[in-house]
């Protein structure tokens, strides 16, 4: 709803200037928990194709991967999905600052994906590699979230020197002023503003309408300890 707000007071050239901060609000919704088991998998699956490379003895069963020194499982939380959300958030915002070309935009961002994938699974690797190394499981299990988060910050060091290496330099030619909607007609606004006031409530309502119409069964009361 914002977003044609701002498309119908403002009209197409003005939005289309505005694209880049208006699609970036998106990333305010909260998304991603269907990819975790996604990412689960394949981070068991570079771990494990990484431990035989090493000719490491393991065995997996689905999450979990077993070596002589000790059992690892590739929980929900290793599955990286925050670095991703944040790598990608990163890769739109440093896409749109640093390049003009569509190309460069669209690889970068791609880069910002998949690399934070693969760094997860050598993130695993190297956990399960330095348990082998020590002799014991336990001895890295306190250490992995250190690990992580500075194995994790060194990627971002490397995927933002890549980025800068093909980086664009701003196009000042291209004057942005507000002449593009100083004479908009004022029925648009008032169009818009009144549309907005219409359907802000429409949700709410219709959700209290769900609830009537379907209430929740009652919370049983918990009887007083001395009966």
């Amino acid at each position: 709803m914002f977003q044609l707000v701002l498309l119908a007071a403002l009209g197409r050239r003005v939005y289309r200037l505005l694209l880049a901060p208006c699609l970036f609000l998106f990333f305010l919704v909260p998304s991603g928990a269907f990819l975790v088991p996604s990412l689960q998998k394949i981070t068991a699956e570079i771990t494990v194709a990484g431990l035989n490379l090493l000719h490491i003895p393991v065995f997996s069963d689905g999450f979990m991967i077993e070596i002589p020194e000790g059992s690892f499982e590739v929980a929900e939380a290793c599955a990286g999905l925050r670095f991703l959300i944040a790598s990608s958030v990163f890769g739109c915002f440093f896409a749109v600052i640093m390049y003009r070309s569509l190309i460069r935009r669209v690889l970068f961002v791609t880069l910002s994906v998949a690399v934070p994938i693969f760094a997860n699974g050598l993130r695993a690797l190297g956990i399960v590699v330095l348990a082998h190394l020590e002799g014991s499981s336990a001895a890295v299990e306190a250490d992995r979230i250190v690990y992580g988060w500075l194995f994790f910050s060194l990627v971002s060091v490397i995927l933002i020197a890549i980025g800068t290496s093909f980086a664009q330099k701003p196009d000042r030619s291209v004057p942005i002023g507000l002449a593009l909607y100083a004479n908009a007609p004022i029925w648009r606004f008032a169009t818009a503003i009144l549309a907005a006031i219409l359907l802000a409530p429409a949700g709410p309502a219709y959700a209290a309408r769900l609830n009537a119409l379907y209430p929740a069964p009652p919370t049983p009361r918990s009887r007083p300890s001395g009966d």
